[in-house]
């Protein structure tokens, strides 16, 4: 899918997404960096914290060993003590015994007897001055094992501070660890986004590449099958204008082909309502009526009848049936499309083969069931069935629309479709739709009121296409008067003359000068009676704007292609008089 195959809003929304993207990938790579860098700082941190525990680990070391030297000093000042203490005795025992000598000898000593006295205290001094000098060195040893101990408390203080500051180190680590891991996870949540982007975007081109794809083996059918309605309608025309010329023709001759020429416009309108059935999801707004359910199945079958007889025989079972409410021609447009699928599963001689369609009441439902003796639906095909442009008849030219669009038509009726048995030997589908109800039976019959012949009525065509304008007054001109206006601001000056009175306005959609739409929207403002009796004619919708105001338009719109029997009918309701063929 490349951009020209876009339209503006879509290439506008697909640049902004690309942009978004490439901001996403942009931050994720900035919350990447930021996660790395967190990283190498959590790394130097813990490194500094390891340096700084290693640090403690020392000082610790330290502290003990000048515990150890501590002790090791205290042990010595205890034996100097031991030493001070037993010298104390000793002088103490000496200054006693001279005591003791002094008392005994109660007369004066004589030379030797003091001699032996100065001895003793000498003796006695000399221990106690070795005590106090041992008293002195305990006292140094003391001092030296308290300034240990301080020094140690010193090393367990600096190593708890170690340990704090590697505490903080861890810390701050783990919030780096922390940012760089919500850094990794916002990258991670960019990176999904980016690529849920890029999923949807080939997704999407994907899709696109299909359906265009798709869209070009519609075409390359739909030329194909218009082209051979499209040549007998344009020979039959050509027979038609050249006995007219040579005035050489016969009612019965004259008619013969014009029937035929209806036929090909018929196929061809049959076509482009099988595409538009499935582009528009089969949701339309036809007018809805009470629908006579054997006739309906009549038609269903006189439409396929030829390309059933050849190949099987037709079985058809009808029971008492009550009125449905909807769209006739859908109703047998998916009936129809059922019944040439089972036509295109049939093989072998027409007396071995059978198509039977059954319908019955169930409950406040209608049961049609189409079955079939051909030769069934694959079962890995079966979840498939129902996807626009899936076929299991490309031999036989299927374009894969019909059963989407039958199933689109039923759904829009209110009803469901269902492939109920696919057995080898044949096929049935189920169609299960709500019936009439005996109000709206009685309702409908009380507006079939007799109608009455009436003077011409006076109509405005407003419509840029020359040959639907002489079509149409070719079509009106024996009961109304018609007046052209081709464009429609050209219609509104028209509807707006205060001297003009129209009974009735048809107006196309697409339109040069002014559209349909702009036409009924300034109406609605001005006059808003006149702009709800409007009438449209439409091909359907071809842009956003278009599409939503025909779903919100309340006004009856007229479909083309449309017939002239549905042309009658709009004319007996709006005008009240019949409109003779």
């Amino acid at each position: 899918m490349g951009i020209n195959n876009l339209n503006s809003a879509e290439e506008a929304d697909l640049w902004k997404r690309r942009e978004q993207c490439l901001n996403a990938r942009a931050f994720a790579a900035n919350q990447r960096e930021q996660a790395a860098a967190g990283r190498a700082e959590g790394a130097e941190v813990r490194a500094e914290a390891s340096v700084i525990r290693a640090e403690a680990a020392r000082a610790r070391d330290d502290g003990a060993r000048t515990r150890d030297d501590a002790a090791r000093v205290r042990d010595s000042a205890a034996l100097i003590r031991d030493k001070a203490a037993l010298a104390r005795d000793n002088a103490t025992s000496l200054r006693q015994e001279a005591l003791r000598l002094r008392l005994e000898r109660s007369e004066a000593l004589d030379h030797k007897g003091w001699k032996e006295l100065l001895d003793l205290d000498r003796l006695a001094s000399d221990q106690a001055r070795e005590a106090a000098k041992h008293d002195r060195e305990a006292a140094s040893l003391d001092r030296a094992a308290a300034e240990k101990d301080r020094e140690a408390a010193d090393r367990d203080r600096t190593a708890a501070d170690r340990d704090r500051a590697a505490a903080d180190k861890d810390r701050l680590a783990a919030e780096k660890e922390a940012e760089a891991a919500d850094s990794d996870r916002a990258a991670a949540d960019s990176d999904r986004i980016e690529s849920d982007y890029f999923l949807e975007l080939a997704e999407t081109r994907i899709f696109h590449s299909e359906r265009l794809a798709a869209i070009g083996r519609l075409a390359t059918d739909l030329v194909h099958e218009i082209n051979n309605p499209l040549t007998a309608l344009t020979s039959t025309l050509g027979q038609v204008r050249l006995q007219i010329q040579n005035r050489d023709f016969s009612p019965d001759n004259l008619e013969s082909l014009l029937s035929n020429a209806v036929l090909a416009t018929e196929k061809i309108a049959q076509i482009v309502c099988d595409v538009k059935g499935w582009i528009q999801d089969g949701k339309d707004k036809a007018a809805r009526g009470l629908i006579d359910v054997p006739k309906l199945i009549n038609e269903s079958l006189s439409i396929a009848r030829w390309a059933i007889d050849p190949v099987a025989r037709l079985v058809v079972e009808l029971g008492p049936l009550p009125p449905l409410w909807g769209v006739e021609k859908r109703l047998s447009q998916a009936i129809s499309n059922l019944l040439f699928n089972s036509v295109h599963s049939i093989s072998g001689p027409r007396e071995d083969n059978e198509i039977r369609i059954r319908v019955r009441t169930e409950g406040q439902q209608i049961r049609i069931e189409v079955s079939d003796t051909g030769s069934g639906i694959p079962p890995e095909a079966l979840p498939h069935v129902f996807d626009p442009f899936f076929t299991t008849h490309d031999c036989s030219g299927g374009t894969g629309l019909g059963l989407p669009m039958c199933r689109s038509i039923i759904e829009a009726h209110g009803g469901v479709l269902n492939i109920q048995d696919t057995s080898p030997s044949g096929t049935t589908v189920v169609i299960l739709l709500p019936s009439g109800t005996a109000n709206s039976v009685e309702a409908h019959a009380t507006d079939q009121l007799p109608l009455t012949q009436a003077t011409k009525a006076r109509l405005l065509l407003i419509d840029d296409d020359p040959f639907i304008c002489e079509m149409m007054t070719l079509m009106l001109q024996a009961r109304c008067d018609v007046t052209i206006a081709h464009d429609g601001r050209a219609g509104l000056e028209k509807i707006l003359d205060p001297g003009e009175n129209w009974d009735l306005v048809i107006c196309d959609l697409m339109m040069p000068v002014m559209s349909g739409a702009e036409v009924y929207r300034a109406l609605r403002e001005s006059c808003p009676i006149k702009a709800s009796e409007m009438v449209f004619l439409t091909s359907g919708g071809t842009t956003e704007g278009e599409i939503r105001f025909l779903d919100e338009l309340p006004n009856v719109l007229l479909k083309k292609p449309f017939s002239l029997v549905e042309f009658q009918t709009l004319l007996d309701e709006r005008l009240g008089q019949h409109f003779p063929g």
